[in-house]
């Protein structure tokens, strides 16, 4: 870390970070290293499916499938976890596609070719780009418990034979916004990050949108895309900073780029 706080760019900006504690310090450190004070409050804890079987059995016929289609790093976790030391060999006996470059990553950190991301990052888009693949092609979806229908429907629409399998939920994580509900009955938040609806919704459950609101001064809301700041909306906040392109680095420098645009107006 260089230079005093006061002459870094997000000098006086206080960020509560609302991702899985496991997966804050990626944002939490840039942001501090920017001269953020840096609230975390994990909103949500990933923990493995209720019932393991369903994911279990696909990926122990992964022979079944043409592609295997990830739309969060939480899912590849998941499915490495299952498969173990095997994962690399097991993953490479399908096509793959991911939903953005954190997820992309994930798999390549083991070796594994991910064979196709959409420009723009977004689950829409990626439905898009897949469906002129799709008739009489097998997909398996390792997802979220309760996910975005998007990407099946569209696959199926367009021909192809969808498997979904729960490989993770989320569940709020209770308590752990005590200091951010403290620092905005203060007045000292300036900003709210989000990282996914599931964050929204489980942060909201602990700090309800009419306290945000009410706060004085409001914070600033910070999403990593669309669907997020959907979920925003739907709790009847105001989206202020949407990032582009919409990953953790993505969301860092819109949220930078808007401080400075506004320090620059005063």
């Amino acid at each position: 870390m260089t230079g005093s706080s006061s002459d870094r760019p997000l000098s006086g900006q206080c960020v509560v970070v609302t991702r899985p504690k496991r997966q804050a310090a990626e944002l939490s450190e840039p942001l501090a290293s920017l001269g953020a004070r840096v609230i975390e409050a994990p909103a949500i804890s990933i923990l493995p499916p209720d019932d393991p079987v369903p994911l279990e059995d696909a990926l122990l016929h992964l022979d079944r499938f043409d592609w295997i289609v990830f739309t969060s790093i939480n899912g590849v976790e998941e499915v490495i976890r299952c498969l173990g030391a095997g994962a690399a060999s097991a993953l490479a006996t399908c096509r793959l596609a991911v939903v953005g470059p954190g997820t992309r990553s994930a798999l390549e950190q083991i070796g594994v070719k991910v064979e196709h991301m959409p420009e723009s990052f977004r689950v829409d888009t990626l439905a898009h780009d897949l469906s002129a693949a799709a008739r009489g092609a097998r997909f398996l979806l390792p997802r979220a418990e309760r996910a975005n229908p998007i990407l099946p429907d569209v696959l199926r629409r367009e021909g192809g034979v969808v498997t979904e399998v729960v490989a993770y939920r989320t569940v709020p994580e209770e308590g752990a916004a005590d200091r951010a509900r403290e620092a905005l009955r203060q007045g000292e938040v300036t900003i709210i990050t989000f990282t996914s609806a599931s964050t929204v919704r489980g942060f909201v459950r602990q700090v309800p949108g009419d306290e945000i609101r009410r706060a004085s001064p409001p914070p600033r809301i910070a999403t990593i895309g669309p669907e997020t700041s959907a979920a925003v909306r739907e709790q009847g906040l105001e989206v202020h900073f949407e990032a582009d392109p919409h990953t953790i680095d993505g969301l860092l420098s819109t949220i930078k780029g808007a401080i400075e645009s506004h320090q620059g107006d005063t």
